[in-house]
């Protein structure tokens, strides 16, 4: 394996092929960082396959419907088999118990990825909201290669990650959380499926400013993002 040196902006998350005071996408100063990349052997790429758009069966991506009808509500009837959700909001806005109570009535084999809590508090959880459902299945491997074979030798219908912020790619020795690996695990994974036709929701943590942590791109690559608050209470 070869190693490459990049400079990565921590603001937007453009690359750069030297290190210089200000990020030529956005403008932003001293946010350049010294990123490197793992180079391994280039995978064979598949041949590109056009089709008319007529001849695109629209029904084969029905709308899952969670049984929690404000959340229908929000997307037009249900989740789009497919689709890439984000969730995010500050700690303790119950984005993983949202989650766990999209699980309750969601069809298909579902795999929770917890990257921020032990099997026994999520399973405490689940308890706890007296659910019963045998098709949803955990882990806490962080690793987006890995994760991408487990999905492919598995074939699961529906992806919770829990958070976007804890996985990690093996090309980058960055730490989970940082721009580069956001950026390229949240790719990766949207990319997976929209080819495998999975429906997935990532958690994500917002910053002191309310927006959401990480690299813009995460917001536009994702079908629709959905931000949850704390219950206002009157004093």
């Amino acid at each position: 394996m070869k190693q490459a040196l990049v400079f990565i902006c921590s603001a937007c998350g453009a690359d750069h092929a030297k290190w210089a005071g200000r990020c030529r996408v956005c403008g932003s100063w001293n946010t350049l960082e010294e990123t490197k990349i793992v180079k391994t052997r280039t995978a064979v790429r598949k041949t590109a396959n056009p089709q008319t758009l007529v001849s695109v069966n629209s029904s084969s991506h029905p709308r899952l419907v969670t049984g929690l009808d404000e959340v229908d509500l929000l997307f037009g009837g249900g989740l789009v088999q497919g689709s890439v959700y984000l969730l995010t909001g500050e700690p303790g806005t119950g984005k993983s118990t949202m989650l766990l109570e999209l699980s309750r009535n969601l069809p298909g084999k579902i795999l929770y990825i917890a990257g921020e809590e032990t099997e026994f508090q999520i399973k405490e959880r689940f308890d706890r909201l007296g659910i019963k459902n045998d098709r949803l299945f955990i882990t806490r491997e962080t690793c987006a290669e890995s994760l991408i074979e487990l999905v492919n030798r598995e074939n699961f219908n529906i992806l919770f990650i829990d958070s976007i912020q804890m996985l990690s790619s093996s090309a980058f020795e960055n730490t989970p959380g940082s721009v580069v690996q956001v950026r390229t695990c949240a790719c990766l994974l949207i990319n997976v499926c929209k080819e495998k036709n999975i429906t997935c929701i990532f958690t994500g943590h917002i910053t002191k400013d309310g927006t959401t942590a990480g690299p813009k791109i995460i917001e536009h690559a994702v079908d629709g993002t959905v931000y949850m608050y704390p219950e206002a209470i009157d004093s």
